[in-house]
């Protein structure tokens, strides 16, 4: 829910919006090499079976979630940049978003 919020408070691009159903990624678990514990990880894919995104949950219940958005940016200060993904980042209540811009590439 976050992710997509960040990703709508930017106003990217309202005729293709995302969202993040969580019971459509396919999850496992992986060990964490530096705390030794299980973390549950979930990955998103598009049609062609691309990764879109990804979450991981770690034991501590701190967790990092990452989606692929690769649009422009529409707002008028804002122009010639877009939003290569929205990230999400925190543990229980505090959560913390953000998108990562990228400039577009000349022409």
């Amino acid at each position: 829910m976050a992710m997509s919020n960040e990703y709508h408070r930017l106003n990217i691009n309202k005729t293709n919006p995302i969202t993040i159903d969580r019971q459509l990624a396919s999850y496992y678990l992986e060990r964490d090499p530096a705390s030794g514990s299980d973390s549950l990880v979930g990955v998103w894919h598009d049609q062609k079976d691309d990764k879109i995104g990804m979450l991981v949950i770690h034991a501590d219940n701190s967790f990092f979630a990452e989606y692929d958005v690769l649009l422009p940016l529409l707002q008028p200060e804002k122009l010639g940049n877009y939003v290569e993904a929205v990230t999400a980042w925190g543990r229980g209540e505090m959560i913390k978003t953000e998108a990562r811009l990228l400039d577009m590439p000349a022409e």
